[in-house]
């Protein structure tokens, strides 16, 4: 997870990003997400970004982008690409994404992204050792 206490104001842009990968198992599939917290726990979290990767993937680089109107948490002031649609990034679809509209405080002190990693298998083991803030 990434503290984003004060680094988020409204009309702002950031990119978040991933490197996971298989550190045991059998290779089945797992699905990378990304949520919103004002705690380190996925309890209560808000999901904000989600992708499905094949068994035969064993790394995963996954990249998500994520525009603030509001920052407040007012409205819908969060926008981005359709949290249910497992986009493997904004510029390989093959139509225009549907979008997310949601109501995160990035004002709250602490808010945290997080991310998380659902494996399909219970012999699999994982690990992410990379994560990044990009702000525009």
């Amino acid at each position: 997870s990434i503290n984003m206490t004060g680094f988020v104001v409204d009309n702002s842009l950031f990119r978040i990003e991933t490197r996971c990968y298989k550190t045991g198992g059998v290779i089945g599939g797992y699905t990378i997400r990304y949520y919103y917290n004002t705690s380190v726990s996925l309890t209560g979290a808000t999901l904000i970004a989600n992708r499905g990767v094949g068994s035969t993937n064993n790394w995963h680089n996954y990249t998500r982008r994520v525009f603030v109107v509001k920052a407040d948490g007012s409205g819908s002031g969060t926008e981005v690409i359709n949290v249910n649609t497992g986009y493997f990034t904004e510029y390989t679809t093959t139509q225009a994404p549907s979008l997310s509209n949601l109501a995160l405080n990035w004002n709250s002190n602490p808010c945290y992204i997080i991310c998380a990693v659902a494996l399909n298998s219970d012999s699999d083991t994982f690990n992410c050792d990379y994560m990044s803030i990009v702000t525009y």
